[in-house]
């Protein structure tokens, strides 16, 4: 269940980032910064600080924490050979 979740997060922020691409890239206003980035993605410039994109960040840190706690919960629960340190 949470791999799924995980996975339609994960499809969802791409997603997400297509659209906006396919969208400065269609409307023939693709701006790209010094460093080679399109302009659409800076957080001063474009959508970086949405709250749309703020939930799917949270999202992805809350999916690393819980996989963080069951690693370490599996690791006090085992025993012997499977317990390394």
């Amino acid at each position: 269940m949470a791999l799924t979740a995980y996975v339609a997060v994960g499809t969802g922020f791409t997603a997400l980032l297509t659209a906006n691409a396919s969208v400065a890239i269609a409307d023939g206003s693709t701006r790209v910064d010094a460093d080679g980035q399109l302009r659409i993605f800076d957080h001063g410039a474009g959508y970086g600080r949405t709250g749309i994109t703020l939930a799917f960040v949270a999202s992805f840190t809350g999916f690393f924490l819980a996989a963080v706690g069951y690693q370490v919960a599996s690791c006090r629960r085992s025993s012997g050979d499977r317990r390394s340190s």
